[in-house]
């Protein structure tokens, strides 16, 4: 496997790299950069290419931009993921930017470092760590010194992926398959939300493997193919990777298949995708689909085309059909209108538990402690935005375990200039330090919608009938 790199600068406030200046404002970062990128092709944004040629010349530069026609010397240009990593060649290669180009390629990369500049040890974390699959491996502090400012040299890896509970593995779909994996039973499809309907295909797909004798996988895309062929879209994530990991590995499955959705399996034929990549790379013996499902170039495939076309590689199919719930089928899309609509109910119905939303705590303004009501705060990232309102939640924090009660906040708080988006969960009977740790908070009811209050003090007497009716919904009275 190839190293990927990738290179930013992390001001704890935010004001370096959400300012648009590049890392270099430290003079040994410049050198650190030109060490962790000798001899490597560099893929980066516009704004990064703008200020490296002086800096860097003779390097290589690929720049991924969506502005079609642009073009510059030095610059090779590409404008999706996949074309920039294929332009790069098989060797190792660096990604350097701030927040878009991290979030792009994190999923590829095995590397991260980061500046972590210290210009305002009270403000806001620019990126949190970057999740459980990442372990940090090495920290260099420098105290400042004449126009730096203190900063640290950090490095991250990424660990393996045999990583979750039990023996359950994760695999890429490029990545080789173990010998044990092959001859699987495969349950396809996005699993969302494993709603009641994944649920129901995933069981089929455990028992037909259970009852010949075979490991059972369950396969999903991410990126989701919406955000590769309509990437304006607002965000609908119903679950991460990891929470999807865990349910299929509660499911009864041996390991996760992440289909990594960009132009490479856009235009995969229906029939390649059978036969080269379930049959040849894969070594399925069977697939478990629901009714609707379609795939392939165009979405030209249906379970039609994968039952005659898996008959000619051996490999078997079965279709499960829909779970109805009040006359209708149970989706995904009924369970994001749902919670759009502050149903949160009907959500834990169809999922068969709450909607919830993890993430590393961040440092806020820290408003809520001097009102008397201190909250961990969560950037909603990649899930679906809920309706805007306060919440009865529970809590978990994942590195112990420990269960929570609360009511939380989720919306732009109108109260407070300038409006920003966060989750803001305040735990009842809590004295403890969050930061910088992962939690999930799980809505459990929709309390009432956001509201603008004229007065801190009208703010504090509504949060305590908020928190007195959330504590009566979850029996914390």
């Amino acid at each position: 496997m190839r190293d990927i790199f990738i290179i930013i600068a992390h001001a704890r406030d935010g004001t370096i790299a959400k300012g648009g200046d590049v890392p270099w404002k430290i003079s040994n970062d410049l050198k650190r950069f030109k060490r962790l990128t000798s001899g490597r092709p560099m893929i980066m944004g516009r704004k990064t290419f703008d200020a490296l040629p002086g800096l860097l010349p003779g390097r290589r530069h690929i720049v991924l931009t969506r502005q079609r026609g642009w073009s510059a010397p030095g610059a090779e240009v590409v404008h999706t993921v996949d074309a920039a990593l294929a332009l790069a060649g098989p060797g190792d290669l660096a990604v350097i930017g701030g927040n878009e180009i991290v979030e792009l390629f994190l999923p590829h990369a095995t590397r991260l470092e980061l500046t972590e500049v210290h210009e305002d040890t009270a403000g806001e974390v620019f990126m949190a760590p970057p999740g459980p699959e990442w372990r940090e491996v090495a920290r260099e502090p420098h105290p400042a010194a004449g126009n730096d400012p203190a900063y640290d040299f950090v490095s991250w890896e990424r660990l393996p992926s045999r990583r979750r509970e039990g023996d359950m593995m994760r695999l890429g779909h490029r990545d080789p398959v173990p010998e044990a994996l092959r001859g699987a039973v495969i349950a396809l499809g996005n699993f969302d939300g494993f709603h009641l309907g994944h649920q129901a295909v995933v069981a089929e797909a455990v028992a037909w493997a259970r009852h010949e004798g075979r490991p059972a996988i369950v396969a999903t895309f991410d990126p989701h193919p919406v955000r590769h062929f309509a990437p304006h879209v607002p965000w609908f994530r119903l679950t991460s990777l990891e929470q999807r990991q865990e349910l299929f590995a509660a499911a009864g499955a041996e390991a996760m298949l992440v289909f990594e959705f960009g132009e490479e399996l856009a235009a995969t034929s229906a029939e390649d995708f059978v036969g080269k990549l379930l049959g040849a790379h894969l070594g399925a013996a069977g697939v478990v689909t629901g009714e609707d499902f379609t795939f392939g170039k165009g979405r030209a495939g249906t379970v039609a085309l994968l039952a005659s076309e898996g008959a000619t590689h051996g490999i078997a199919a079965r279709t499960v059909g829909p779970v109805i719930d009040g006359r209708l089928p149970v989706s995904s899309s009924r369970i994001r209108d749902a919670l759009k609509a502050g149903e949160c109910e009907a959500a834990t119905r169809l999922m068969t538990r709450p909607f919830a939303i993890r993430g590393i705590v961040q440092h806020g303004d820290k408003r809520g402690r001097t009102i008397g009501y201190p909250t961990a705060n969560l950037d909603m990232g990649h899930y679906l935005r809920p309706r805007y309102g306060i919440y009865a939640v529970t809590g978990r924090v994942l590195d112990s375990g420990q269960e929570l009660k609360g009511a939380a906040s989720l919306g732009v708080r109108p109260t407070f200039a300038p409006p920003q988006e966060l989750l803001e969960p305040y735990f009842f009977d809590f004295d403890g330090d969050l930061y910088g740790r992962e939690i999930e908070v799980a809505l459990e009811h929709f309390l009432r919608p956001e509201a603008k209050f004229d007065s801190v003090e009208a703010l504090q007497a509504q949060m305590a009938e908020d928190c007195a009716r959330a504590a009566e919904l979850l029996g914390s009275a």
